[in-house]
């Protein structure tokens, strides 16, 4: 199993456990995907720390823009964006990220979201949006690419 996914779902499990139920990682552990990296694509990267602009910024009719978790061999894994590509992993950030998990989104809910939170990221803008967990994921369902 991808550690990623590891990672989504024993957080999932240990907060819905204890009555902390998060409707993002809710939403991961229900949709997520592995995409294993192309690095093939990529060759000028943005700077560390800024993957949902960087990821953002790069949107475009073949590409989708993804968030979930990523990391590199040997570390833990991390909050992160980048895009897809026939469901691979087109790191606009990373130039040697190892694993990905995550949700790629229709890019017009992308483009809502940031027009009405002001927020590049939208995982970990949700609370911007004042609804309650069950709507919030019914929300981000509604965002899933096809």
């Amino acid at each position: 199993m991808n550690p990623c996914q590891t990672h989504v779902d024993q957080f999932y499990t240990f907060s819905k456990a204890n009555n902390m139920e998060m409707p993002g990682f809710k939403f991961l552990h229900d949709h997520g995907r592995i995409m294993e990296p192309r690095r093939d694509i990529i060759d000028n990267y943005g700077q560390r720390g800024l993957c949902y602009m960087n990821s953002f910024q790069r949107i475009d009719c073949d590409m989708r823009y993804v968030e979930g978790f990523a990391m590199k061999r040997h570390l833990i894994p991390l909050s992160h964006a980048w895009l897809s590509l026939d469901n691979t992993a087109v790191d606009p950030t990373w130039s040697d990220g190892d694993y990905y998990f995550g949700v790629p989104f229709d890019n017009d809910f992308v483009m809502e979201f940031a027009y009405k939170t002001g927020q590049y990221g939208i995982l970990e803008s949700l609370y911007l949006l004042k609804m309650d967990k069950d709507e919030l994921y019914e929300y981000l369902v509604s965002g899933i690419a096809k």
